[in-house]
């Protein structure tokens, strides 16, 4: 029997938020049964799914979405260019007696899947931890971004993700004495890692205090409202004497 999960074309989001959660969680139910495992993603995300049994099928990376924060979705990929990649899968494994799974690609992606149909596990990538600091920007708090830069001399500053170098930024992240970015993605990766992160944000962003789905037990994370920037230093500087 086999297992097809993919092609999945999303962004770096919505991959850790969704896809890499939800076929963990398919890969748990029936790795005691004689299946096997494909997955099918991007070429720049397989380091995402290197689990025992696993074959991975990548897409090219120039079926990319989003992963610069543009917010464009399927900006690359019509509809007929996926249904055509879905039967290149289909079609490249052989068996009719086959289970297969994908979570489309649209701006809600990451609602589409429950959390009990999830299950969050760190990656398995080892790094050695370093002294730095590393800011992670987005086109909507650049302002922000540009001042913590300012105040912090040894930081390293993100603010282009691609598929291309995606593991490279993980393994910065991971690498890092502490992270300061917006509330979401990488509030989440870093309390999955249980790396020192700070973050602001206006909505949803109870999710990733102390009781929330997302936070993990991770006791060296605060989150704040984003009023000003006299809110983040004061944040900013108690984390860091946290840590």
């Amino acid at each position: 029997m086999n297992s097809i999960s993919g092609p999945f074309i999303g962004s770096i989001e919505q991959s850790l938020f969704t896809f890499r959660p939800h076929v963990l969680w398919i890969y748990s139910c029936l790795i005691k049964y004689d299946y096997k495992f494909y997955i099918s993603s991007h070429e720049g995300h397989r380091f995402l799914y290197n689990w025992p049994g696993v074959t991975y099928l990548p897409v090219e990376n120039k079926y990319s979405n989003d992963d610069d924060h543009r917010g464009i979705i399927n900006s690359k990929v019509s509809n007929k260019e996926y249904l055509a990649l879905f039967k290149q899968l289909r079609t490249s494994i052989s068996g009719s007696d086959t289970l297969h799974s994908t979570v489309r690609y649209t701006k809600y992606s990451n609602f589409t899947v429950p959390l009990s149909k999830k299950i969050f596990k760190p990656l398995d990538i080892k790094v050695e931890k370093t002294d730095n600091i590393v800011i992670i920007t987005r086109n909507d708090v650049t302002e922000a971004a540009t001042v913590l830069s300012e105040m912090v001399s040894e930081s390293i500053v993100i603010d282009s993700i691609d598929v291309d170098n995606t593991e490279d930024i993980l393994r910065t992240i991971l690498s890092a004495k502490m992270v300061i970015c917006p509330c979401g993605e990488w509030t989440y990766f870093c309390n999955l890692h249980k790396i020192p992160v700070f973050s602001w944000g206006t909505e949803g962003i109870g999710m990733y205090k102390p009781g929330g789905a997302y936070h993990f037990n991770n006791f060296k994370s605060e989150v704040v409202s984003y009023s000003n920037i006299g809110t983040l230093f004061s944040g900013i500087e108690h984390l860091r004497n946290k840590t």
